[in-house]
């Protein structure tokens, strides 16, 4: 009886209570959801000078993963982020008097690795309010797929089906608030909101194909109907879960 009293002693002293003031390293994974500011940008500018729509892209989707080092006022954060928002599918094109010119299928994705601070700015024995500034080089991917119809023939001759692959890079960062606060043992539940930024303003052709703009080489530009330089702006307001595992 009194080894048996003994031993629930020592394992009752052994466990781990959690405290954020003496941890110090977390694997973390995070999804975000964005405003979409330019729901029409992937498609619109570049789809014949005739066309119109009326679907839009509601929001963007990322997902992140990567590692906290934290001290009592500063946290560093290292992420991996993939962003994939919803494909969008079947978006009609249309003329003034409202004939279907084609329809385009819009597929976007892209990495980007980023790295940044967290500024503890009150923190109790297991939650914390914070701060956070990340910034990171963005590589993104956009696919427009396009089924023509009869009407969309004789509006754009020289355009049959086509699937055409665009791609750029460019810098984001991103600012916020949060909250985090222990879920279980030493797992961590956190949500924060603020503002990306992240506007790719020269996207150039991985597939050689013949679009509303002429025929294109991989590598060359693309460009908007009128000419201009084609750019896509990912940028919102957005808010995130995340989910923290602390080692130590």
């Amino acid at each position: 009886m009194a080894a048996g009293a003994l031993l629930v002693v020592g394992m009752t002293a052994q466990a781990r209570v959690f405290d954020f003031n003496s941890e110090s390293l977390a694997a973390y994974l995070r999804g975000q959801y964005e405003q979409a500011t330019d729901d029409t940008g992937p498609f619109a500018k570049s789809s014949g000078a005739q066309s119109n729509f009326s679907d839009t892209y509601p929001y963007l989707a990322s997902y992140e993963f990567g590692f906290v080092y934290a001290t009592s006022a500063v946290n560093l954060r290292f992420g991996f982020e993939i962003l994939k928002p919803s494909d969008l599918k079947g978006v009609a094109g249309k003329d003034a008097a409202g004939n279907t010119l084609f329809t385009v299928d819009n597929n976007i994705s892209g990495y980007i690795p980023k790295v940044g601070l967290e500024f503890n700015l009150k923190h109790w024995t297991q939650s914390r309010l914070f701060a956070h500034v990340m910034a990171g080089t963005a590589t993104v991917t956009m696919q427009n797929s396009y089924t023509m119809t009869a009407a969309g023939t004789a509006a754009y001759p020289t355009v049959s089906d086509f699937r055409e692959e665009v791609k750029g890079t460019a810098l984001m960062y991103e600012y916020g608030v949060g909250f985090e606060t222990l879920l279980s043992d030493t797992t961590t539940f956190a949500f924060d909101i603020g503002q990306r930024n992240l506007e790719l303003t020269s996207l150039n052709h991985d597939l050689a194909v013949t679009n509303f703009q002429g025929t294109v080489g991989v590598g060359d530009k693309a460009t908007f109907d009128n000419g201009q330089a084609r750019s896509l702006n990912l940028s919102g307001l957005a808010a995130s879960i995340m989910l923290r595992f602390w080692i130590k």
